[in-house]
């Protein structure tokens, strides 16, 4: 970003900082919703019991918007806002400290949660906005809301029914760590491929933003062989 901005090539870095957000925002809606959906086996298999499940589950859906805030840092640095993401940050921090002192004398460990939530949310949405207007770009709501929506459904109910299948096996198991381990860990291998995959055959990214990713041009050839990128048929069809 920062070379596009020396060479004012602001087509070229209004293109990556579009995609960095767009990879921000797709893996950082995973994590959030494959923590929330796992969050019994994953806390069984860290602490041995499944103690404050809420907040667990609430920690787990910041991801989404912790992602976003550390992409959105180093964008806005190379887009020349240097001063800008220290600002955001220290307001997210007060924030979060005035709603820790306000939730946990309550809620306990979930009010702590909920605060760390909040804080995260707003600096991201803060800085999102930030980066797109220094780089004038619009985020398309098809790869935003669509695709990542889809995505999450479907790894939604891949993972819903999967525990509905192996929860009562873990449940009574006598040693409750090694179990809730195979359905955290399979859980999210599993949950991540089928978000991927439904991502990638919604057109989520296209061929040559993944040829511009590190390793993307034999990612790109694997991902058409497994017909995973929309229109892979039809090039088939005409070569």
């Amino acid at each position: 970003l920062a070379a596009a901005r020396t060479t004012e090539a602001r087509r070229a870095a209004g293109a990556q900082t579009e995609l960095a957000l767009r990879l921000a925002w797709w893996l950082g809606a995973g994590a959030a919703a494959g923590l929330v959906l796992l969050a019994a086996p994953l806390n069984t298999m860290l602490y041995m019991d499944n103690r404050e499940p809420v907040a667990f589950a609430v920690l787990g859906a910041s991801a989404a918007a912790a992602a976003l805030v550390a992409v959105t840092t180093a964008l806005l640095q190379g887009l020349g806002a240097v001063r800008l993401p220290v600002l955001l940050l220290l307001g997210a921090a007060l924030l979060k400290a005035g709603l820790n002192a306000a939730l946990v004398p309550e809620l306990g460990p979930s009010g702590a949660a909920v605060a760390a939530l909040v804080a995260y949310g707003a600096a991201a949405i803060a800085a999102t906005a930030a980066v797109c207007r220094a780089a004038r770009i619009r985020l398309a709501s098809r790869r935003y809301v669509a695709a990542p929506v889809s995505g999450l459904a479907a790894m939604s109910a891949v993972l819903l029914l999967g525990l509905y299948a192996l929860g009562p096996w873990a449940a009574s198991s006598p040693s409750p760590r090694a179990p809730h381990t195979v359905l955290a860990l399979g859980g999210t291998v599993l949950g991540g491929a089928v978000y991927a995959a439904v991502l990638l055959r919604a057109g989520g990214i296209g061929a040559h933003e993944l040829e511009a990713l590190p390793g993307g041009k034999p990612l790109r050839r694997w991902l058409e062989r497994g017909r995973l990128l929309p229109g892979t048929e039809t090039r088939r069809i005409e070569s």
